[in-house]
């Protein structure tokens, strides 16, 4: 199963760090790159914006 995160505020990035975890196949967009920073090295793929995401 795949699943996208838009947006990782106070509750998408603990939301997403648990589906990480959980072992599902993750991407993730932000404005702001360094919020994502923690889950790529974890092993989520990311979007620079967020239109491909969405097609995912």
């Amino acid at each position: 199963m795949k699943i996208v995160f838009l947006g990782l505020g106070k509750m998408g990035i603990g939301n997403a760090d648990n589906t990480l975890a959980e072992g599902f196949d993750l991407t993730v967009w932000n404005r702001t790159q360094s919020k994502m920073d923690g889950l790529i090295k974890s092993g989520a793929g990311y979007s620079d914006n967020p239109d491909p995401a969405l097609r995912l």
